[in-house]
């Protein structure tokens, strides 16, 4: 899964895994639009094949909550925690999705 997310980043992107199957990526856009289609791209892209580690294929999809960084965000923080409430939002959707937060 790292491997699928690196091959999606951009230079001016910054992907870190926070634990277990939670990923962050900080990606080097400005706007909610472009930020969206950024994520949309790499759900896709992880939906599209699945992982096969001793030979037997499994599904995979990723549920994604998205949010921009704040005038006000004094934190990382702040800015991970409204990610975090969009992911679980993302979940409670019904995953494989992109919820903005």
């Amino acid at each position: 899964m790292a491997d699928r997310i690196a091959q999606a980043c951009t230079p001016a992107d910054l992907a870190a895994r926070q634990g277990g199957e939670e990923f962050a990526l900080l990606l080097g856009v400005r706007d909610l639009d472009s930020a969206r289609q950024r994520a949309e791209t790499l759900r896709a892209v992880v939906a599209a094949e699945p992982l096969a580690p001793n030979g037997q294929p499994i599904a995979v999809s990723v549920s994604i909550g998205l949010t921009l960084a704040k005038p006000e965000d004094e934190t990382l923080d702040q800015l991970l925690r409204r990610a975090d409430h969009a992911l679980y939002a993302a979940k409670a959707a019904g995953r494989n999705r992109v919820i903005c937060g």
